[in-house]
């Protein structure tokens, strides 16, 4: 195996990662584990700080360390970092356009009763591309933060009533600890919700109340936040006829919005690699994220949420990436974070009782 240069001995480039290693821990034990340079450490409180220092060592080098606990010892091993491929743009762009195109009939499907379909079809293709697209964006953020790789968003167009699939991102650079999982997990949902409740604040307004006998097959529940939202900014009309039922047509900017936040509460599901999942992971670790990932699956089974149960199931199939560092524990700040996220999940919410 090469040294650091491509021209050290074994010996010498064992030696080198030893000095690099000593600039941030008192190494313990040292050895070769499955021809793997490895080094057991003393245990510091600022364990978190001089790993991320000793990845930045090694970056210019072109390699990584993870950081585990080993029967009670931390242990470092050193590998080098597989090289990505830059992504081709062409297709980012191919699959933008293609999306505002989907998005832009399914708008003006929603809109043919109303006046200015055209014109009403292009809010909504504004509306479900900013709640999906800045939802990505909060992810890359969180990604440019820690100086790692990802792609630019893959729209996916689809059929109507929504015109996408979404949009997903390719990460490319493996996590350095769990306070950047996190950052990583909750980027988007939080930005994803803000701007899917301005996108609803906007969009109800234009919408219409009506007293209806029964409820049409196919109504949408509302989230608990949306509901609430309704009550606000729309007034109920006068009911002469006495019916039962309180119905909100929506306009297609609040359909936007209604979407947007059911995706927030879609992406919060603790399983898999959907971002709850990550967020869980941080907390619980793989086999307490498993489990209440089977938890919420099961939960939405019993509550009528087949679609996404299937969902979020369907992920439970797929490993989860550790973080590099999963040793360190989740920062302050970011535990109180991850209440305002819970109350994210729950405000998105649906309960099928909460019915017009």
């Amino acid at each position: 195996m090469d040294g650091l240069d491509g021209s050290y001995d074994t010996e010498s480039w064992f030696e080198d990662f030893r000095e690099i290693i000593e600039r941030r821990f008192i190494i313990e034990e040292e050895l070769f584990e499955f021809n793997t340079p490895t080094y057991y450490i003393v245990e510091k409180p600022d364990l978190k700080k001089n790993f991320l220092a000793l990845l930045k060592d090694l970056d210019p080098l072109g390699y990584l360390a993870s950081m585990r606990r080993v029967d009670g010892k931390i242990r470092i091993q050193i590998f080098r970092k597989i090289p990505t491929k830059p992504s081709d743009r062409r297709i980012n762009l191919a699959l933008f356009f293609a999306t505002i195109c989907t998005t832009f009939v399914a708008g003006f499907l929603q809109s043919m009763s109303l006046r200015n379909p055209y014109l009403n079809a292009a809010l909504f293709t504004v509306a479900i591309m900013s709640v999906l697209g800045l939802h990505e964006m909060g992810h890359k953020l969180a990604i440019k933060k820690y100086g790692l790789e990802a792609s630019d968003p893959y729209f996916i167009p689809g059929p109507p009533p929504l015109g996408t699939f979404g949009a997903v991102i390719s990460q490319k650079s493996m996590i350095p600890n769990k306070d950047a999982l996190f950052d990583l997990g909750a980027m988007g949902p939080i930005v994803g919700f803000i701007i899917a409740v301005i996108v609803t604040s906007i969009g109800l307004p234009l919408s219409e109340l009506r007293w209806v006998e029964t409820i049409p097959p196919g109504t949408l529940n509302p989230p608990i936040l949306y509901e609430y939202l309704a009550m606000v900014l729309l007034n109920a009309p006068r009911n002469p006829q006495n019916f039962p039922h309180l119905l909100l047509m929506l306009h297609p900017i609040a359909f936007a919005g209604y979407v947007g936040i059911l995706v927030t509460m879609l992406n919060l599901i603790p399983a898999g690699q959907l971002d709850g999942g990550h967020i869980a992971f941080c907390f619980l670790g793989p086999k307490g994220r498993k489990l209440l990932g089977y938890i919420a699956i099961g939960s939405l089974f019993l509550t009528g949420y087949w679609v996404f149960a299937l969902f979020a199931l369907f992920t439970m199939f797929q490993p989860h990436p550790e973080p590099l560092d999963n040793v360190s524990k989740v920062s302050t700040g970011r535990k109180l974070a991850a209440l305002a996220v819970i109350a994210i999940f729950l405000l998105s919410l649906a309960p099928p009782q909460l019915m017009y």
